[in-house]
């Protein structure tokens, strides 16, 4: 562990020795875990085993969560290349915008799905939501692909 990949990145020593903790917990209660059905009576192993297992994938899951990728080569060249700012990163207001006409949208979609469900039956109610998507992908057609030169359907404002 602590040399990750052949660029040697090297974990650190406290991170390094918890994956050999972590892994030793793991193999120790799989054993106790399999050796029990032939120590029926031995009632602590069953316990220290899904107790060590059980700590084991904690372990492993506060480790895993807390992994950086931040000092290794591999990810600065893809944080050095990482794509501009879409238009709703630079503007906001915009992406208020997007966001509350989509919601409109939906919640528009919702409504008319149980009054159509009420009045003429579920057979034509869920057409709302064909028409809820295809509102939404006029939406985001107009935030992506302005017709104008100047601002799309949603209002945001061409970089």
């Amino acid at each position: 562990m602590r040399q990750e990949t052949t660029a040697n990145h090297p974990a650190p020593t406290a991170r390094a020795l918890g994956y050999g903790l972590a892994t030793g917990l793991l193999f120790a209660g799989l054993a106790l875990i399999a050796a029990f059905p032939a120590h029926a009576s031995r009632t602590w192993m069953i316990v220290a085993g899904v107790s060590m297992f059980v700590a084991a994938i904690v372990l492993y899951s506060y480790l895993g969560a807390s992994q950086t990728n931040r000092k290794k080569a591999w990810a600065r060249a893809l944080e050095a290349n990482a794509p501009s700012p879409t238009r709703l990163d630079e503007d906001p207001a915009a992406a208020a915008r997007f966001g509350l006409y989509s919601g409109a949208v939906w919640i528009s979609a919702i409504v008319v799905f149980v009054i159509l469900s009420i009045t003429v039956g579920f057979a034509w109610s869920w057409l709302a939501f064909v028409g809820a998507l295809l509102l939404q992908m006029i939406l985001v057609a107009g935030l992506v692909f302005p017709t104008d030169g100047s601002e799309s359907e949603t209002g945001v404002a061409r970089s």
